[in-house]
């Protein structure tokens, strides 16, 4: 056989369209076509903004004594946005600036429950983005999230003549019906999960871990008998942010049986993944 064909599964945030992203660019596709770029600034600010929204929320949480006038009126303005189809232009970007350097802000990022795994790179790039001019670079694509809705593949063609095709479906709880209906095309399964979402509640039902759902969601996977004949390959992904993160937490907090250095990125990720195992 000359082909090979690989569907990706995970549950939503663990990183899966990003590498999708990325082989559609290894494979010459040209993710950032110049009919496209419009649209990518337009979902990038959109992130930019729906990032500080959430961070607000956690800071709104939070024990915080008092706001400052100043910082209580930018919050109420960035609330007031819409949370689409908004363009930052050079007064928003300095007001979003100020809130991203307000120290409660920087302790509500670093202590979040929810992913936001891009809005430090996209706040240290925020002039740049800002800018009438802009033109999104690869790393502001990749960067961005967008939910995977519908199905969606790329092929590489490798050595040649053999051809690798990779199926990508969102991760969402409403679209995992769609994950049965392509078990009759593939070889084989990569199922994603995120090292950083140890410490994360899901979008979907506040209070309820993502490790958690990514866990049972792939034993439900593989006890499925249309999956019983098919390969799994599991994937930790994000062990960069994981590795930060443990750096700053407790890994013990959040798994109370772990008996390891907490301050060991190894012995943390070979916890996790006998979990899976």
């Amino acid at each position: 056989k000359n082909s090979l064909s690989v569907l990706l599964l995970g549950t939503g945030e663990t990183g899966k369209s990003t590498l999708f992203k990325q082989l559609e660019l290894i494979n010459g596709v040209g993710i950032i076509k110049e009919n496209e770029k419009s649209m990518w600034a337009t979902l990038i600010h959109g992130n930019v903004i729906s990032d500080m929204k959430t961070l607000i929320g956690i800071v709104e949480e939070m024990d915080v004594q008092e706001v400052s006038d100043e910082m209580h009126e930018l919050i109420q303005e960035i609330l007031e946005l819409p949370d689409q189809n908004v363009t930052i232009n050079e007064e928003l970007c300095e007001k979003l600036k100020k809130l991203w350097n307000y120290e409660v802000v920087r302790e509500a990022y670093d202590n979040r429950d929810q992913a936001l795994d891009s809005a430090e790179y996209l706040y240290n790039n925020i002039d740049r983005i800002a800018k009438p001019d802009y033109s999104p670079t690869v790393d502001d694509v990749l960067h961005c999230r967008v939910k995977t809705l519908g199905v969606h593949h790329v092929e590489l063609m490798m050595d040649g003549n053999f051809k690798f095709k990779l199926i990508d479906v969102g991760g969402q709880r409403s679209e995992r019906r769609k994950w049965l209906e392509l078990m009759s095309e593939v070889d084989a399964v990569i199922f994603m999960t995120s090292l950083a979402e140890f410490d994360q509640e899901c979008y979907e039902e506040k209070g309820f871990k993502r490790v958690v759902e990514s866990l049972e969601t792939f034993e439900k996977v593989i006890n499925n008998k249309l999956f019983q004949k098919v390969p799994f390959i599991l994937m930790l992904n994000k062990r960069d942010l994981f590795e930060r993160k443990i750096a700053k937490k407790s890994f013990k907090k959040y798994f109370p049986n772990y008996t390891g250095d907490e301050k060991n990125p190894q012995q943390c990720i070979d916890f996790i993944s006998k979990m899976f195992l």
